[in-house]
């Protein structure tokens, strides 16, 4: 009895014996697994390696991880992954239209649109973000409207679409429901801007400072 009891003390001060272990190896899995998602995104999107990213998907079943443990990670994976699908869809077929019934969008070509709110100047401004042919439109107000020509470049940061123009070097950060809506409203614009994919143009990858 006495070494059983010294036992049980022992574990406790060692961190709560084997179920404590075992909690910590629980711990350990998903701090390392939500590290190799993060990591593996920004490469995945630059090499357009999807069967990478769908691995991971299936990753915390692998390992016994509890999807809640990692869900920023799991939906910022599936963001890039409608990412790479929508931008080998726009090399394919080019570039959707969307329908509208938007007055102020006129007779522009919609290409791209998602609920958003403005993050950059404090105002917290929700709205609809579009992109047409000729210019990006944010519908809220007041209404920001920013042709092509004025933007210099497309960041996504998490669910955050960074847009910068040269109107007195403005940064417009839109707030996305989602990951996929950042990252395929970065593929719609760089495809309307001509740019590359994976250029200098843009940057960002999984969920920063989720943990």
């Amino acid at each position: 009895m006495a070494l059983a009891w010294l036992k049980g003390v022992t574990d406790r001060l060692r961190g709560g014996g084997e179920r404590g272990r075992e909690q910590r190896e629980a711990q350990r899995r998903a701090r390392e697994l939500r590290t190799e998602m993060h990591q593996a995104i920004a490469p995945a999107l630059q090499s357009g390696d999807r069967a990478g990213l769908e691995a991971l998907l299936r990753k915390p079943a692998e390992l016994g991880v509890p999807e809640e443990e990692v869900e920023l990670e799991l939906e910022a994976l599936q963001g890039a992954l409608d990412a790479l699908a929508l931008r080998e869809t726009v090399l394919r077929a080019g570039l959707p239209v969307v329908a509208h019934q938007h007055k102020a969008l006129g007779y522009d070509l919609c290409h791209f649109v998602a609920s958003a709110f403005l993050a950059s100047d404090g105002s917290d401004r929700t709205g609809r973000l579009f992109m047409t042919d000729r210019r990006l439109l944010f519908l809220a107000t007041p209404m920001l409207s920013l042709s092509w020509s004025s933007v210099m470049a497309v960041e996504v940061q998490e669910r955050d679409l960074i847009i910068d123009s040269n109107h007195g070097g403005a940064r417009h950060r839109f707030r996305c429901n989602s990951f996929a809506d950042a990252r395929c409203g970065e593929v719609i614009a760089r495809a309307i801007k001509g740019w590359t994919p994976g250029s200098s143009a843009t940057a960002g990858d999984g969920p920063r400072g989720s943990r």
